[in-house]
């Protein structure tokens, strides 16, 4: 990486989650080019920001560069990355951002003999055992408030080190939660380490809740965003919840 003269990466909407890639990039002084459908703010710490916050997914807007600058057609191996981007950015075409594009990239890809079947399962129907004992003590800590319309739930360290699961094991929590009957907002309350916890916050529509998270740093599509807050979690938790709360009752009052 230290020779490198640029570093490329996609669908960063804080370039902080890039954790110890970040570092190292800092460290060598490369130059970085971030290509995002996110809306960022002005301190993004990018050299280049290419962004399209109309784009339904960053896939959308490789395969549009790709198709301006490369002559040949695309192979399957670069199908499998584009429908695999598109794909998971729209929730397997389901949410209100996918357009008639979306689904052109999805019958090209198709064309050129990307297996849908196989990548849907690689990524969403292959939970570890790990994966699944958290998501079961996270689903027993649901809490509801607003009627029902706000649900939260907490995952402590305790839990993690409890059945020795990873960040990589928390993907999707957030999402299961909005699925129950009545709920138009999630959120799910991490805890990072001793000093901080990450938040995770989905909409069914009704209600925007990046302007939720930017409130405490972070930020992401206005449906489903998050941040990093540099609070322990007995500290924050309190804090976060009556924000949203709050948030979510201004909202009502224009909805």
């Amino acid at each position: 990486l230290k020779n490198a003269d640029l570093a490329i990466v996609f669908d960063v909407g804080d370039f902080t989650r890039t954790r110890v890639i970040k570092d190292l990039i800092d460290d060598y002084g490369i130059s970085v080019m971030n290509i995002d459908h996110h809306p960022h703010p002005e301190n993004h710490g990018f050299t280049y920001n290419i962004v399209d916050i109309k784009s339904a997914a960053t896939g959308c807007m490789v395969r549009s560069y790709l198709k301006e600058a490369r002559e040949k057609p695309l192979t399957k191996e670069i199908c499998d990355g584009i429908y695999t981007a598109v794909m998971t950015d729209t929730g397997c075409f389901r949410y209100s951002n996918t357009d008639t594009y979306c689904h052109s990239i999805a019958i090209e890809c198709l064309e050129n003999g990307v297996n849908t079947n196989l990548i849907y399962q690689k990524i969403y129907e292959n939970s570890s055992k790990k994966r699944v004992s958290v998501l079961g003590e996270m689903i027993s800590n649901i809490s509801y408030d607003l009627e029902g319309e706000f649900a939260w739930s907490i995952v402590t360290n305790g839990v993690m080190k409890k059945y020795n699961a990873t960040k990589n094991d928390l993907e999707g929590f957030a999402d299961f939660i909005r699925s129950i009957e009545g709920v138009e907002v999630a959120l799910v309350i991490y805890e990072a380490d001793l000093r901080s916890c990450r938040i995770n916050f989905r909409s069914n529509g009704r209600f925007t809740v990046n302007n939720i998270a930017k409130s405490f740093g972070g930020g992401g599509h206005a449906f489903a965003s998050g941040a990093v807050v540099n609070k322990p979690l007995d500290e924050a938790k309190k804090e976060i919840i009556n924000n949203t709360k709050n948030m979510i009752q201004e909202q009502m009052g224009t909805t």
